[in-house]
């Protein structure tokens, strides 16, 4: 199997790059660039695009996973630096028992059923947020060791060509080890990512093979 994992480190100078952080509707529509064009409706879904930011005092770099080898010629000159590399033959190893290290982003949120049709979302926080990490992350074919997790700014774009519209989404990421249970489950869920707002910075899933 092929799933390419880009990192984009950002240069801090430019300013499309510093347009699209304060944007994450503006950054999605700038990293679908690396996927073919003409994929339908959900082009996310079928390019398989999930991607998460990750900050440091220094330096501010964008994780992107591709199903197809990305093309980053169609960014702006100076955007950053980009780094690629097929991440598929490490999910293909994995098998029962497999101990690896995981980071993942993600928007701990439900939609509560109602007679009339869906109700309303709800957001997990504190140690319900941990909970809800910890089913998913069954459901996904992983047994959880320790973690710890952090909340982080919300993800905010526009909404569509009205200045006063915008979107929140609530993000907190995860950082801890596991025991694969279910491979084929874990290799999905990397491929499609975990959870809410995928297109916005939640749901990639990034696994380490423990030495």
């Amino acid at each position: 199997m092929n799933l390419y994992l880009t990192t984009i480190t950002l240069n801090p100078a430019d300013q499309d790059a510093v347009a699209d952080l304060d944007d994450v509707q503006r950054l999605h529509r700038r990293l679908m660039l690396l996927a073919p064009d003409d994929l339908g409706d959900n082009a996310r879904r079928a390019a398989g695009v999930l991607f998460r930011i990750e900050q440091d005092a220094d330096t501010t770099q964008i994780l992107v996973q591709t199903r197809t080898e990305p093309d980053a010629s169609r960014f702006p000159v100076g955007y950053g630096d980009f780094e690629c590399r097929d991440i598929g033959p490490v999910l293909e190893r994995l098998e029962p028992g497999t101990e690896v290290a995981y980071r993942i982003t993600v928007n701990p949120s439900k939609r509560l059923a109602v007679d009339e049709g869906p109700g309303k979302l709800q957001v997990f926080k504190g140690a319900a947020a941990d909970e809800w990490w910890t089913e998913r992350a069954t459901t996904c074919g992983l047994e959880l060791g320790e973690f710890s997790s952090v909340v982080l700014p919300e993800a905010i774009g526009k909404k569509g060509p009205d200045p006063r519209r915008w979107i929140h989404h609530v993000l907190r990421r995860f950082d801890g080890t596991a025991t694969v249970t279910d491979p084929d489950a874990v290799r999905e869920a990397v491929q499609t990512g975990i959870g809410r707002a995928k297109a916005f910075g939640a749901g990639l899933l990034s696994l380490r093979v423990a030495e």
